[in-house]
Order: C-alpha cells, then sequence, then structure tokens
C-alpha cells in the first residue's frame, strides 16, 4: 500500500474523529445532550451527499432528486402487466427486453425445403426464396429462415452448396446419399395429398348432399305454412263474402280448398282440406 493511498484513507477517519471531539467539546458546553442526538448529528455530518434515500456514483440518473418529462416518458411502458406492446416495441430492442419467437429449424420446415429443391435443383437461395413464396403453405418466414434451415441441412448432410464456376455463385444441391430418401418423402407427401384431396371432395360432396336436403325440408315446410295461410284466409273470407270465395277457381263446389290446383287440377294425390 502505498504512501498516497494511506494519507486518502486515513482523511475521511480523521474529519469523523474531529466532528466526534467538537461534538463532545460542545455538548460538554451545553449541558450534556442525550447520546442518540449526537449520533444522529454525525450521521447528518457524514452522510453521502446527494438526495435523501439514495447514495450517489453508480448511476447519474439515481442522483438526480426529480424525474425529467423525457425520463417519465420513456419509462412509462415499462414492461408490466399492463403495458402497452406497440409503445414498447417503439423503443430498442435491448431497452424493451422482449423476446422474439424462435423460429423452427426442425424436421417440418427442413422436408419442406428439400422436396421444392429436389425439383428445381441446382439453385440458388434467392431464387429458391422466391419459390417458396409461391406457396402459401410455406412453414418459412423469411430469407434468412431458410438460410439456417439450409444450413444446418448442410450440416446433416441433406444438401451442400457448389460454386458455379461460370458465375461465381453457390448453387444448392441434393446430397446423392439422401437422394433417394428425398424421392420416397416426395412420393408419401404426394399419397398424403391426394388422400387429403379425395376427403376433402367426399366432404364438399357430404355437405352439399345435406345442403340440398335441408333445402328441400325448407321449401316443404314454407309450402305448407303457405296452404295454412290459405285456408284460413278462405275461412275468414267465407263468413262475410261467399260469393268472392265460390268465384276461386280453387275452391270446390262443396267449399274445399283445393291447395293442389295450381299444380295441374284435378289430378290424382291433390291436397284438398275442408274450409
Amino acid at each position: 500500500m502505498t504512501r498516497s493511498t494511506r494519507w486518502s484513507r486515513a482523511i475521511p477517519v480523521a474529519r469523523v474523529a474531529a466532528t466526534v471531539l467538537i461534538i463532545l467539546v460542545v455538548s460538554v458546553h451545553y449541558r450534556f445532550p442525550s447520546f442518540s442526538m449526537l449520533l444522529r448529528t454525525v450521521m447528518l455530518l457524514n452522510r453521502p451527499k446527494g438526495p435523501q434515500g439514495l447514495r450517489p456514483g453508480k448511476e447519474y440518473r439515481r442522483t438526480v432528486p426529480y424525474r425529467s418529462e423525457v425520463t417519465m416518458l420513456r419509462l412509462a411502458n415499462n414492461k408490466a402487466f399492463n403495458s402497452n406492446i406497440r409503445e414498447l416495441f417503439k423503443k430498442p430492442i435491448m431497452m424493451n427486453n422482449i423476446k422474439a419467437i424462435p423460429r423452427d429449424l426442425g424436421e417440418i420446415p427442413r422436408n419442406y425445403v428439400l422436396k421444392l429443391l429436389l425439383f428445381h435443383q441446382p439453385i440458388r437461395l434467392v431464387d429458391l426464396w422466391n419459390v417458396c413464396k409461391e406457396h402459401d403453405d410455406v412453414p418459412l418466414d423469411s430469407a434468412k429462415h431458410l438460410r439456417l434451415v439450409l444450413k444446418i441441412a448442410k450440416l446433416q448432410r441433406w444438401v451442400y452448396a457448389e460454386k458455379n464456376q461460370t458465375n461465381n455463385l453457390y448453387y444448392y444441391y441434393i446430397h446423392q446419399s439422401r437422394m433417394r430418401e428425398v424421392q420416397e418423402m416426395v412420393r408419401a407427401a404426394e399419397v398424403q395429398k391426394k388422400e387429403r384431396e379425395s376427403l376433402q371432395h367426399l366432404q364438399a360432396e357430404k355437405e352439399r348432399q345435406e345442403e340440398r336436403e335441408r333445402l328441400a325440408v325448407a321449401l316443404d315446410d314454407s309450402i305448407v305454412a303457405l296452404q295454412q295461410v290459405l285456408v284460413s284466409n278462405i275461412a275468414q273470407i267465407q263468413e262475410f263474402d261467399p260469393e268472392y270465395v265460390r268465384e276461386k277457381p280453387y275452391v270446390t263446389e262443396d267449399g274445399a280448398v283445393n291447395v293442389g290446383w295450381g299444380f295441374g287440377g284435378d289430378m290424382p294425390g291433390d291436397a284438398v282440406e275442408t274450409v
């Protein structure tokens, strides 16, 4: 330990000792105040300079006894249960502490990319991403996601990249040792697709048949309801205007209503209801 370090450490001790000595002299002069008062005076004289309750030195914003308007607005949308996610994303990523959902780098995106690569090899990464964007069921979110999937597939010896000597660009190929596995995957996917399409076709046909039956039942119900309305109206008109009722062609001589008159007249099986 150097002499300057010893002196720098001894100076605060000397100050405290001098302060205590002065307090003792003053206390003797002023009739011995209590020990708690002396201790409180020492603590107040030797407390760290700054706002009450905060020790300065670690962060400057902790030494400031108030928050500015900018600070309050910045800290208003802190990460809490009722915070605004849109406001959080306006802040830098390191500040809002929001972790992104990790990308899927497993078998599902890898098999999808391998099946596309089988039909489009050799192909560049950019062109393969353009091919992926043409499909609606692509399990990739960006070209970076595709690059990560191809990187892992390259480490697992599913694909390999080779530089074209003409344009010095890298093209991706299916690895020869994995060609048969990829072809089997394509065949299995095609079989599953055909089965799924056949099931969808059967389901759609079943739904259409149910819809036709429902419409037929609804039509029969509406016809019966209209027939009942016609019969009730003719019965009400019969009370005060029998001549008007007799003039109607769908009313028989004995006063019954032939509800099947509009479908062919007196055909066998016509529904005839009596008023």
